[in-house]
């Protein structure tokens, strides 16, 4: 693998794991960090072998937010090109055709939090705690509220950006930020485990699956109704769809959609 400023990357069995490598600075994340994580998850999207990316930490922090470079003796060009950087991530997560997993392993504060909630499924430890502490350093958590404001109510949100409050992972899951609470040094492998039930599907109705949802995720109902069925027209044509089609028709493959439990 290539050399990704701040980030240990590494492909294996049809993962791509984007690791966030700066423990000495809590995992925080400048210019130069935010642009890898943008370009490795396009070189992910651009690799045939990677079916799903896996987003995590190092040591103590999944991510503790930004580092905004030069601050506060800086420009105002240094501070622009960090805050496209930081929102730039998170346009590269929505855009993505490959399912993106956080796998939070410690805590996850600032941008940290925006971008567990901005990952489709986000897995963390016991230990995790989640908080929007911008607020302590005469700041406010300006791109939570673009993004993290879809997901948690306003009031919950708006209290943890106004007094710093600290949740834990029960509250996280509570409010859909994180799918699944599991121990500490679990946190990888059951990513993993998600990654791979995922990995066995057709890839190109997933492409297409993601790119509908983030698409139509604002739209009024019969914008999104139109775009859906733009979309399902899509997915019909691919090589995946038609080839499960015609074993249906044939009988080599059961009708039920029903997936049995294991």
């Amino acid at each position: 693998m290539k050399d990704y400023t701040g980030l240990v990357v590494n492909k294996e069995d049809g993962l791509m794991i984007i690791r966030i490598n700066r423990p000495e600075i809590n995992c925080k994340i400048n210019k130069a960090t935010g642009n890898s994580i943008i370009e490795a998850i396009n070189d992910a999207n651009k690799c045939e072998d990677v079916k799903v990316i896996i987003l995590t930490g190092t040591g103590e922090y999944f991510c503790g937010g930004g580092e905004v470079d030069n601050h506060p003796d800086g420009t105002l060009k240094d501070y622009v090109n960090y805050s496209e950087a930081f929102c730039n991530i998170h346009y590269a997560i929505y855009d993505s055709f490959k399912p993106i997993i956080a796998a939070v392993q410690g805590k996850a504060v600032a941008g940290g939090f925006s971008i567990t909630e901005a990952c489709d499924i986000a897995v963390c430890s016991e230990k995790s705690v989640f908080a929007l502490p911008e607020i302590t350093h005469g700041l406010f958590p300006m791109i939570a509220l673009a993004t993290t404001g879809k997901t948690i109510p306003k009031k919950a949100l708006l209290k943890l950006s106004y007094t710093a409050e600290v949740i834990d992972a029960k509250q996280a899951k509570e409010w859909n930020i994180v799918n699944e609470i599991v121990p500490e040094d679990k946190v990888l492998y059951r990513a993993k485990e998600i990654a791979a039930e995922i990995a066995q599907y057709s890839a190109d109705a997933i492409a297409f699956g993601r790119r509908a949802y983030y698409a139509m995720n604002n739209m009024p109902l019969r914008q999104a109704l139109e775009y859906s069925r733009a979309a399902l027209f899509g997915t019909l044509y691919t090589d995946d769809a038609v080839n499960f089609g015609k074993a249906v028709k044939e009988g080599s493959m059961p009708m039920d959609y029903i997936k049995s439990k294991k």
